[in-house]
């Protein structure tokens, strides 16, 4: 993902997008996974800002399953 990041500030673009379908591919980890902290860190070094699009579905269900543990006392 750096690399479009680099694309980004070379190409003068305020901003870069992060597609979270997008996320399995050569310029990331091998398990699909992408460090969005450290992106973040290395897009704010080169003045390039971070978009996240995530899909509604998936985003819900994950603060559904957020929701449930808060309320186990776990």
């Amino acid at each position: 993902m750096k690399y479009y990041v680099d694309f980004a500030a070379e190409s003068g673009f305020e901003y870069m997008l992060v597609d979270a379908a997008g996320f399995r591919g050569r310029h990331h980890k091998d398990d699909g996974r992408v460090d969005i902290p450290e992106l973040v860190r290395y897009a704010r070094a080169k003045n390039v800002k971070v978009w996240i699009w995530l899909g509604y579905r998936e985003t819900a269900k994950q603060m559904g399953m957020r929701s449930r543990y808060l309320r186990s006392g776990a």
